[in-house]
C-alpha cells in the first residue's frame, strides 16, 4: 500500500508464493491454498476500500526494559497512524474461527482473555518504546476468515492504564520466579494437569 496499488491479484499471488515455501504435503498445500484463496478474496472485497495509510506493518520492537534484567520484545502485525500525530491503532490479525467480543476479552466460560491480553501487552511495549513515541489509542483483533454465517468480524478495544499496570506486575513477578527458579515447586491446582503430573514424576 505504501509503494504500489494494493490489488487483489497482488495479495493472492503473494499468498501463493509464500505458501509454496512452507513444509507442506501436496494434500496440505491444496487444502491450505483453497482455504486461503477463499478467505483472502472475501476479506479483500469486504475491507479494501476502507484501508488507510500511513501504516507500519510487522513493526518490530527489539527490546524495552521493565527492569535491569527483564527485557520485552514483540512484533506488531499492523500499526495504523491516526491523523498527523502520534496516536495509533494496533491491529492483530487472527486466522481460524472468529471469536465473540466476550471470548476475546475473557468474559465467557470458554476463554481466559488471551487475545485481549495480547493487545494489552502491545500497549505495554509501545508505552515503553522510545519514550512513548507512539501512543496506542486502541487495539483491534481482526479475523481474516469469515464466521459460520459468512460475515467478517473485527473487534476494537480501548486499553485502560490499569490493565497495562496489572500486566506489567504479572510479567515482573513471572520473570522473578523464572530467574530465582521459585516456580519449580508450584502446582496449578487442576486435578488432571499433565504438566503438574510430569513435575511430580521428577521430584
Amino acid at each position: 500500500m505504501r509503494e504500489r496499488d494494493a490489488s487483489k491479484d497482488f495479495l493472492l499471488s503473494k499468498f501463493e508464493h509464500y505458501l509454496k515455501q512452507q513444509p507442506l504435503t501436496k494434500e496440505e498445500f491444496i487444502e491450505s491454498f483453497n482455504k486461503g484463496i477463499k478467505s483472502l478474496s472475501s476479506y479483500f472485497d469486504f475491507y479494501s476500500k476502507t484501508w488507510t495509510v500511513p501504516i507500519l506493518t510487522e513493526f518490530s520492537i527489539p527490546g524495552v526494559l521493565l527492569a535491569p534484567d527483564v527485557r520485552l520484545t514483540g512484533k506488531l502485525d499492523k500499526v495504523e497512524i491516526i491523523g498527523d500525530g502520534n496516536l495509533v491503532n494496533v491491529v492483530d490479525y487472527k486466522t481460524g474461527k472468529p471469536k465473540t467480543r466476550g471470548e476475546i476479552e475473557g468474559s465467557t466460560a470458554n476463554s481466559e482473555g488471551d487475545m485481549k491480553r495480547q493487545l494489552i501487552f502491545y500497549k505495554l511495549l509501545l508505552d515503553k518504546y522510545e519514550d512513548g513515541k507512539y501512543k496506542m489509542k486502541s487495539g483491534e483483533i481482526d479475523f481474516v476468515e469469515q464466521d459460520e454465517k459468512g460475515r467478517h468480524r473485527k473487534e476494537r478495544f480501548i486499553i485502560a492504564s490499569d490493565e497495562v499496570s496489572e500486566l506489567e506486575k504479572i510479567v515482573l513477578k513471572s520473570a522473578e520466579e523464572i530467574l530465582e527458579v521459585s516456580f519449580w515447586d508450584k502446582r496449578c491446582g487442576e486435578k488432571d494437569c499433565e504438566y503438574c503430573e510430569l513435575r511430580n514424576m521428577m521430584a
